[in-house]
């Protein structure tokens, strides 16, 4: 049994030594379960476009992580504007959700990430050192430079809390997602980025914290 923990979610160990590997069969794009009701609609995977440079192409990102990609784990903000990273609860509450492909469907590396995409050497050392801050391991990231449709998709899986599981068998339990996803879409005019903002606010606000954490958008 896999557990997904605080340190899966944002591990502690020393990523900083990358073990030379065969390439993995399958690749995953990690998400979340307020997410994936507008992946499905869609019908393909978008590529990611906040915070990207004018002349960086935009990509759909994947990896190898055999459990969670520490990238994936969301940040948030205090009414203080003090940054961390959200919590192992947080991010549950939201559902973890992943979508596996093939690995020549998203077939560069790092290495052919930078030399392709046109991103800066700034931005490409400030994404490798947030990467190294939250665990990852860069040998394990993968992109595709086009949307990613549903028939290159060879698995849906969502966290049950203690396995992954095909998301078939879930789909009569994610009412809460689509209806926290629908709400979350109306406050910030849809925006796929905002949806996960706005869901843990509201999952906050919920609880009743007297400070609540607001997700970095």
């Amino acid at each position: 049994m896999i557990e997904i923990t605080k340190e899966v979610l944002t591990p502690q160990t020393d990523a900083r030594t990358e073990l030379a590997a065969l390439p993995p069969l399958i690749v995953w794009h990690y998400t979340t379960g307020v997410v994936l009701p507008r992946i499905l609609a869609d019908g393909e995977i978008k590529q990611a476009v906040a915070g990207i440079e004018p002349n960086e192409k935009p990509a759909v990102w994947f990896s190898s992580h055999p459990v969670w990609e520490p990238t994936a784990t969301k940040g948030v903000s205090d009414d203080n504007g003090i940054r961390r990273w959200a919590t192992r609860e947080e991010m549950l509450a939201v559902g973890l959700v992943r979508i596996g492909v093939m690995q020549e469907t998203a077939p560069h590396n790092w290495m052919a990430y930078k030399r392709l995409s046109g991103v800066s050497d700034r931005m490409a050392g400030a994404m490798r050192i947030t990467g190294y801050d939250k665990g990852a391991r860069i040998s394990q990231w993968f992109v595709s430079f086009d949307p990613v449709p549903r028939e290159k998709w060879v698995s849906i899986e969502v966290w049950n809390g203690s396995e992954w599981e095909p998301y078939l068998r879930w789909r009569g339990r994610t009412t809460c997602w689509s209806l926290l996803a629908g709400l979350s879409g109306h406050i910030c005019g849809g925006s796929t980025a905002h949806i996960v903002c706005e869901t843990l606010h509201l999952l906050t606000l919920v609880k009743g914290q007297a400070h609540t954490a607001r997700p970095d958008c």
